[in-house]
C-alpha cells in the first residue's frame, strides 16, 4: 500500500458516516449551521443537486467568479470524501456561508491517516464580519470524531485569505505556520504538506506547476491558471481580512497575491481540547458582552 494507491481511491480508507447530518444555532440562534458528512455517499440525486445549488449559489455572492472544481462540478465523487458545512440566516432559511473539508488519507508511521483538508469557505459579501467562520470552523470539525471514531486528526490548509490563515491558526492546535511566529516547524508538518500537495493538488484547486517553500509553507504560483490552478482567487487584495492585523500584515509581507500565492498550513484538532477551548472562548464572550452592558448604564446618585 502507498501513497498514490490511496489517493486514487479515498473513501477505501474511510469510514462511512452513521452521523449523517447534525444542526448547530449560533449567534443567540440568529444563524443555523447544517453539517453534512460525506454526502455522496448517502444523499439521493435531489438532495445533492440541491446541496449543489445552494453552494453555487453562496459562491456567487462571494466573488466575481465561482470556481469550476470540487463541489462546484456537482459530481457525487466529489461530495463523497467532504464534510460541508452550511451557514443560514434562521428566519428566512437564507444561505450566506459554506466550508467544504475533505478527507485526504495518506500514509503516517505504517498507517493509513484521514486528514482532514480545511479547503473551501465562503461567505457572502454583506454577511461579511458578523463572526461566522470562527463557529463554522468550530461545528463542522465534530462530526468527524464520532464517524471516524478517532479522538483527533491532522489538519491542513491552503489559502490567500488572512481571514481563513488567522482562523487556522487561533483555533486550532499546534499550527504552523502562525502568523505570531509561535509554532515552530516539526517535522510531521512538513511531512504532511509534501504529501498532501504530492497527491491531492486537483481536491483544492492548486496548479501542478506552484512551488512549495518549507521553509515559508508558501505555495507560490498556487492558483496559476495555466497548469490548471483555482484562478477565481487571483487578485490585487485578499478577499478578507482578519480581525488582528497582524495576521493581515503576515500575509502582506509573504503571499503575493495578484501572482496567485497561497499558504499552506498544517495543524491538529482534539476533540477533549477543542472543546475546552470553545468552552473558554464561550465564557471570554460572555464576559466582554456583560462589560459592555454594565458600560451603558448610566450612573445613579449624585447630583
Amino acid at each position: 500500500m502507498i501513497d498514490a494507491d490511496i489517493a486514487k481511491s479515498p473513501t477505501k480508507y474511510i469510514r462511512a458516516p452513521w452521523l449523517k447530518k447534525r444542526t448547530w444555532h449560533i449567534r443567540k440562534k440568529k444563524y443555523r449551521i447544517d453539517v453534512y458528512d460525506q454526502p455522496g455517499r448517502w444523499m439521493n440525486d435531489e438532495q445533492l443537486a440541491r446541496l449543489t445549488d445552494t453552494l453555487k449559489e453562496i459562491a456567487e455572492r462571494s466573488m466575481d467568479d465561482v470556481p469550476t472544481y470540487g463541489v462546484f462540478t456537482g459530481s457525487r465523487k466529489a461530495f463523497a470524501n467532504r464534510i460541508i458545512g452550511v451557514v443560514s440566516v434562521n428566519r428566512t432559511d437564507e444561505p450566506v456561508a459554506f466550508t467544504a473539508m475533505v478527507y485526504l488519507p495518506i500514509l503516517l508511521d505504517g498507517r493509513v491517516e484521514p486528514v482532514i483538508h480545511l479547503g473551501l469557505t465562503m461567505i457572502k459579501k454583506r454577511f461579511r464580519g458578523q463572526r461566522i467562520q470562527g463557529p463554522l470552523f468550530e461545528k463542522i470539525v465534530y462530526p468527524t470524531f464520532y464517524n471516524q471514531l478517532k479522538r483527533g486528526f491532522i489538519l491542513t490548509n491552503i489559502a490567500a485569505s488572512p481571514a481563513g490563515i488567522g482562523s487556522v491558526a487561533d483555533y486550532f492546535e499546534d499550527p504552523f505556520p502562525h502568523y505570531r511566529g509561535t509554532t515552530r516547524r516539526q517535522d510531521f508538518h512538513l511531512k504532511v504538506a509534501e504529501k498532501i500537495l504530492t497527491y491531492y493538488r486537483h481536491e483544492f484547486g492548486c496548479a501542478e506547476s506552484a512551488e512549495f517553500d518549507p521553509e515559508t509553507f508558501v505555495v507560490r504560483g498556487s492558483n496559476d491558471p495555466e497548469a490548471g490552478g483555482a484562478w477565481q482567487f487571483i487578485r490585487e487584495d485578499p478577499v478578507s481580512r482578519y480581525k488582528r492585523e497582524e495576521c493581515n500584515e503576515f500575509c502582506r509581507k509573504r503571499l503575493r497575491y495578484n501572482e496567485g500565492d497561497e499558504m499552506f498550513q498544517v495543524a491538529r484538532v482534539d476533540i477533549i481540547s477543542g472543546t475546552l477551548g470553545i468552552l473558554k472562548r464561550l465564557g471570554s464572550r460572555k464576559r466582554a458582552a456583560e462589560r459592555a452592558e454594565a458600560a451603558s448604564v448610566p450612573a445613579m446618585g449624585g447630583k
